[in-house]
């Protein structure tokens, strides 16, 4: 329960912090969405030099540093993304979309209680991350929301943390260490940012962005093929 709670309040204070950076940034003006961006992965780097330097001399004040620089870095890409996309998310609806995000790991750590998922805890991980997945998917295309990418960007940022309590630690040491390194997982979220504003492809996250989408089933696709012939 120690570490649960441990977890759950990293987790919270990682995404609670992306989001008050993400607001603060409304302050400055940037010319286009690169600029954030750019600054945020070098943030990232910096995150990354001193997580080399923590292997070589383990103070783990690095620790805490990297924690606080990634999500720092994290504020910076979700401010990117919505400055492309044109969202204007209020402080409470990023707190409430953090706490769904926390949930979601409270509902991993009941379930894992269970005496089957106890058991075979490795398939258990692996089915609950994939269903998460789909459900997600589904969630997309069901509903008409614009807050979607941004809790899947937080929801990556929170599988990071639901494997960091899974792995076995020692000490608290050990959990601080695990959960640091977890925090990383902001640069998958870098580089869909990157691959989505480069490509200028619809969001993946967001249901918006499939209402101008021209939807046709292959059968009537075959049928308007036939009639232009």
């Amino acid at each position: 329960m120690k570490k649960l709670l441990i977890v759950l309040f990293a987790s919270f204070l990682f995404l609670f912090g992306t989001s008050c950076i993400s607001i603060l940034l409304n302050a400055f003006v940037f010319d286009n969405s690169w600029i954030p961006l750019v600054i945020g992965c070098s943030i990232i780097l910096v995150s990354i030099a001193l997580i080399v330097i923590y292997q070589k001399i383990e103070i783990q004040l690095f620790l805490y540093l990297v924690f606080v620089i990634n999500f720092i870095a994290m504020g910076f890409l979700i401010k990117t993304w919505h400055l492309f996309r044109g969202y204007n998310l209020d402080l409470y609806v990023l707190i409430l979309i953090s706490l769904g995000c926390v949930g979601y790991l409270v509902i991993f750590y009941v379930l894992s209680y269970i005496p089957i998922f106890s058991k075979y805890f490795k398939s258990y991980l692996l089915t609950f991350l994939g269903v998460s997945i789909v459900a997600y998917i589904i969630l997309i295309f069901v509903t008409k929301t614009s807050y979607l990418s941004t809790f899947g960007y937080y929801m990556i940022i929170e599988i990071g943390f639901l494997l960091a309590l899974s792995v076995y630690t020692k000490n608290i040491n050990d959990l601080i260490k695990s959960i640091s390194f977890s925090t990383f997982l902001i640069i998958i979220v870098a580089i869909i940012i990157i691959v989505l504003m480069y490509d200028g492809s619809p969001d993946f996250c967001d249901a918006d962005a499939y209402d101008n989408l021209d939807l046709i089933s292959p059968k009537e696709q075959s049928r308007i093929r036939t009639i232009k012939l």
